[in-house]
């Protein structure tokens, strides 16, 4: 039970920041206007208006590789199971993704797409792992 514990948590601390890190590059490569204000929801709103379609597949593309590193991680802890702990994974990303929609406004087709990857992403990152072999 224990280890259990111990790879969820270090596949989501793993998953975490690697969109950290994600979101950090997403900055550097497409960065918001001077003075932007994450905080505020109108300007979030017209910078996902703005948005090229090379800003969202970064973005949908950092969700995805996140939840796979995450859940590879996860499954590579875990001593019994491991794909179903890649698959917690998956389910606690797509209801951060749901909790990130709920929060910030998105359009609607990205939060579809987003959040049809988290499943799929985890399996891939628990096969990958070598679970379920």
């Amino acid at each position: 039970m224990g280890r259990s514990i111990l790879a969820v948590l270090a596949g989501f601390v793993v998953g975490n920041l690697a969109i950290t890190l994600g979101h950090a590059l997403q900055r550097v490569i497409y960065p918001p206007p001077p003075g932007f204000n994450f905080e505020d929801p109108e300007q979030v709103r017209a910078l996902f208006e703005a948005m090229t379609a090379g800003g969202y597949a970064l973005l949908l593309a950092t969700y995805a590789v996140s939840c796979a590193l995450g859940a590879f991680t996860a499954a590579k802890v875990a001593t019994r199971r491991p794909q179903l702990h890649a698959l917690i994974i998956g389910a606690l990303f797509t209801i951060g993704g749901i909790v990130n929609q709920v929060l910030i406004a998105h359009p609607l087709w990205e939060t579809f797409v987003e959040l049809s990857l988290y499943i799929p992403a985890a399996w891939i990152g628990g096969r990958a792992a070598g679970a379920g072999r």
